[in-house]
């Protein structure tokens, strides 16, 4: 009997990726796990499901076929995001939650909606559109997103769509709220632009100047009849996007944050808890060194927490910098012949064990990480002593 050829199944199942759950999401009490899947191993377009940790019962919270009817429209800007995150799939490729995990909010063709993860339910909230990489702020009560460049807001029964900030005199083709710029999100896995704060009160958001970057026209070969498409790209030697950061008040109020963005222009993680104060890393354009401070919400004033240098390389590790409960700051450093967790410049880690990226910091710090066999990669845990 003849079979697929191996690249058909793998082209067919997109690396034998579909069809398997990915983007898990566990409730504060550990009874429900969102998560994302496919109907089938073939099947490209991605279900929000839930299951109950004490029975085992999966749910589908969000089923795109009952909302769309039809195949997903997607605009220019969310094409080129799926391209840098190298998605391929449909339907639900994204979701974020509250604290809580009451709701979740995801986009289908641009359109915002909310799924009510107690009572059940789903419902389009009447955002404006075209809407990208919508957050629900902790506390549930308000959702930011991004559209043309203009960080919004809209209270999540659907009232009050307002923009919080937007590029000055409409000059959308240069400047941009709330968005990853192309280094961050092509090169340092960071495709957020704004952080909620624990209060949900109010956001970090990063503005984008890409006023002095050469314009690249990028002509389709499959369609020669449409005209190129021109896009701001930052190629090796020339000028970056000039990357700022703001606090914004849902009351608002906007408070610029300070850093020498010219010694330091890359941005490179942020993280806001309530643990303390917004952490930000920053780094020189070698990548040689790396800055990590706090910043005040109230004044925007920044205090170096912590300053590393390397000869060659300082490595941009998914999950760090971070805080543990009680504000000490987590990170990682290539010492001793190793990549180790340190928790305030103390490593935790021996010097064997090679930390590759951190998933959780609480009473104890999750993280993966090799030891004498480099393809394989296992999950630790440390407590803050130093206890594996």
């Amino acid at each position: 009997m003849p079979t697929d050829s191996f690249l058909r199944l793998q082209a067919r199942t997109q690396r034998f990726t579909l069809g398997t759950p990915r983007e898990f999401q566990i409730s504060p009490d550990g009874r429900r796990v969102l998560f994302l899947r496919s109907a089938s191993g073939t099947e490209r377009r991605n279900s929000l499901l839930s299951i109950d940790a004490d029975t085992g019962k999966e749910t589908v919270v969000v089923d795109p076929a009952d909302l769309l009817g039809g195949d997903e429209q997607l605009t220019q800007e969310e094409r080129a995001r799926r391209e840098r995150s190298r998605t391929q799939s449909a339907g639900v490729i994204g979701y974020a939650t509250d604290a809580r995990l009451r709701i979740a909010v995801f986009t289908l063709s641009s359109r915002l909606f909310v799924a009510d993860l107690v009572e059940g339910g789903v419902r389009e909230l009447p955002a404006t559109a075209p809407v990208i990489d919508p957050r629900p702020n902790p506390t549930g009560t308000h959702v930011a997103y991004n559209c043309g460049g203009t960080l919004r807001v809209i209270g999540v029964d659907g009232s009050d769509d307002r923009a919080l900030a937007e590029p000055e005199d409409g000059d959308t083709e240069n400047i941009a709220w709330g968005l990853a710029e192309f280094v961050a999100a092509e090169e340092m896995d960071r495709n957020r632009g704004y952080w909620w704060a624990p209060d949900g009160t109010k956001l970090l958001a990063q503005r984008n100047d890409r006023t002095e970057v050469l314009r690249w026209h990028i002509a389709d070969p499959a369609n020669p009849e449409k005209p190129a498409n021109t896009v701001a790209y930052p190629a090796a030697g020339t000028t970056n996007v000039t990357v700022t950061l703001h606090v914004l008040g849902l009351d608002g109020g906007r408070v610029d944050v300070e850093w020498d963005n010219t010694t330091l222009p890359y941005l490179t993680s942020v993280h806001w808890s309530e643990a303390g104060d917004p952490l930000i890393a920053l780094m020189s354009r070698d990548q040689t060194r790396q800055v990590v401070a706090s910043i005040d919400p109230a004044t925007g004033a920044s205090t170096v927490r912590q300053d590393r240098t390397d000869p060659y390389w300082v490595d941009v590790v998914p999950g760090v910098p971070a805080l543990t409960p009680d504000g000490r700051l987590v990170n990682l450093a290539a010492l001793d012949g190793g990549y180790r967790l340190t928790i305030d410049g103390e490593p935790v880690t021996a010097p064997d064990v090679q930390v590759r990226q951190v998933l959780d910091v609480a009473e104890d710090v999750l993280f993966t990480a090799s030891l004498d066999d480099p393809t394989q990669t296992h999950v630790f845990t440390v407590t803050p002593q130093g206890r594996q």
